[in-house]
């Protein structure tokens, strides 16, 4: 069965729509061994739950994901519930969770590719995608998002990194904000008025 690359979901039933969303270009690895800081709403998540579920006598399916949370990471217990979860509720499918290289995950990543070893799920860092799918690696998962019950609850605007020519490759698990900060005594000393360079992005760049 082939699978589609993508980033795992913080909530099992977003995870079940991650493992049949994303196949990657070169097929299914079973068995083969990112940025996010806020949570989605897993109460509307949960809605889903019939629409994802696959039949119970469905025929077993393995994959292998890269999710497996380091020792020291702050929401490996919160992980490792979500991924039991997902075994009880998903007993059809097997996942094998692997833990990446801390620090070189694009390049454990690439080199997988290369090799024709990637993941059948991967969580990447979101502004990963364009290159990721103009080189193919990436499966159109197009139909498998439309039919989702749950992605009018999702910002139009979260999908435009994985989305080409209006096909849709990969679907954000999490979202985060970037605060900018600034020395206000620097914009002193250099005649700046904060308020007019901070106007936009235009203004910021003048400012510069």
């Amino acid at each position: 069965m082939k699978i589609a690359l993508k980033w795992s979901s913080v909530s099992i039933v977003l995870l079940a729509l991650a493992i049949f969303s994303a196949a990657c270009g070169g097929g299914n690895n079973a068995g083969n061994g990112a940025d996010p800081s806020a949570q989605p709403d897993n109460e509307a998540a949960g809605t889903t739950e019939e629409s994802t579920a696959p039949a119970a006598d469905a025929a077993p399916v393995e994959i292998t994901v890269w999710d497996k949370p380091h020792a020291d990471d702050a929401d490996k217990t919160l992980k490792e519930q979500q991924f039991a979860d997902f075994e009880t509720k998903y007993p059809s499918i097997k996942v094998t969770h692997v833990e990446q290289t801390k620090g070189k995950e694009r390049e454990q990543f690439m080199t997988a590719v290369a090799g024709g070893q990637q993941p059948d799920a991967y969580l990447n860092a979101y502004p990963d995608m364009a290159p990721y799918i103009a080189q193919g690696i990436t499966a159109d998962i197009t139909d498998m998002w439309n039919a989702f019950p749950e992605k009018d609850k999702y910002l139009p605007s979260s999908l435009d990194a994985a989305t080409k020519d209006g096909k849709i490759y990969g679907v954000p698990s999490t979202m985060y904000v970037t605060a900018l900060m600034y020395n206000k005594k620097m914009f002193v000393d250099a005649g700046i008025d904060p308020a007019a360079a901070l106007k936009d992005w235009t203004s910021f760049a003048e400012a510069a």
